[in-house]
Parts: C-alpha cells; sequence; structure tokens
C-alpha cells in the first residue's frame, strides 16, 4: 500500500475527531506533498523524503508532513494496515527565523492617506486593522455593536476563519 492512501486511511479514522479545517489542512498536505512519495515504504526512504522536502519548503511545512506521516504510519500499524511498525527520524532544526518588520511611520501614512481619499468604504478595514492590532477573522466579525463611538473602543467578541475546498473558500 502507497503512503499518500495510508494517510488517507488514517484521515478518515480522524474525520469526526478533528474540525474541518483541520481535517482539509491535512488532505491537502496529502494531495500536495506526500502523494509524491513512489518509494519503498521503508525507514531509510521516508527518512530521505522528509530530508528532500526539508531543501524546498518550510521548517513549518516540512514539519506538518512530518508529524502527519507519523501519525498515519502508526495508525496504520496498530490497526494491521502495515506489517511494521515505520517512523520518519529526521530531527528538523529550523535553520533561520524569518524576522517581520513593522511598517515605517511613512508607510503606514501613506496607506492611511490612500484609504482616506478613496471612495471605497471596505478599505477603512485595513485602517482598523493597521491601528489596532486586530487579526483579519476578527475585523471580518465585527459588528457595528462592537464600536462604542463615545468611549472609543471596539469590542472584538468573535472571530471567523475561512477554509478551502477544492480552490474555492467556504
Amino acid at each position: 500500500m502507497k503512503l499518500f492512501e495510508l494517510v488517507n486511511i488514517y484521515l478518515k479514522s480522524i474525520n469526526f475527531v478533528v474540525k474541518q479545517k483541520t481535517l482539509l489542512y491535512y488532505k491537502n498536505v496529502n494531495e500536495i506533498y506526500i502523494s509524491k512519495f513512489e518509494n519503498e515504504l521503508n525507514n531509510e526512504n521516508l527518512n530521505l523524503f522528509v530530508l528532500s522536502l526539508k531543501q524546498r519548503y518550510t521548517f513549518s511545512t516540512v514539519n506538518s508532513v512530518k508529524q502527519l506521516i507519523n501519525r498515519s504510519l502508526r495508525y496504520a500499524f496498530e490497526n494491521g494496515y502495515a506489517k511494521e511498525n515505520l517512523k520518519v527520524n529526521v530531527r528538523l532544526n529550523q535553520d533561520k527565523i524569518n524576522k517581520v518588520e513593522a511598517l515605517a511611520k511613512v508607510e503606514q501614512e501613506k496607506i492611511a492617506c490612500y484609504v482616506l481619499n478613496s471612495k471605497n468604504n471596505y478599505y477603512y478595514g485595513f485602517l482598523i486593522a493597521l491601528y489596532t492590532g486586530v487579526r483579519l477573522g476578527e475585523l471580518l466579525a465585527l459588528k457595528w455593536d462592537n464600536v462604542d463611538f463615545e468611549n472609543k473602543v471596539i469590542v472584538v467578541e468573535k472571530s471567523v476563519s475561512t477554509i478551502t475546498k477544492n480552490h474555492k473558500t467556504i
């Protein structure tokens, strides 16, 4: 049995245990990355495969692939789909830490001027995010009831998230 198929069996087993967004993420990881594994299923080939991914993708991506493979292999062994207990043993070290830089004051002012001079009301969300630090999901969940103009307060009570299924946003 191919690794891709073992992962699909594992994903079916956790279908009702994880959130839909998580399940769709795992399915995407399986389809995009794990489906490329065509070799014989053994520890050496699995480790070489993960190392090859490490050359092309971020630490986070490769770590997600590794964890999903290992969970699937453990499930396959414990439930009789695999004869031996295989595992990816490669240690992944985060080689570089991505430095995030905030916008300079001049850049913030350019954005603010653009939004204030535009005729598009939807752009005001950029200003709210820029000056409050609210996350996109929190911004999208805001209602007028959450805005207290008198006390100059925005109350964040909810967040929304999107999931993508078959290249369509739900």
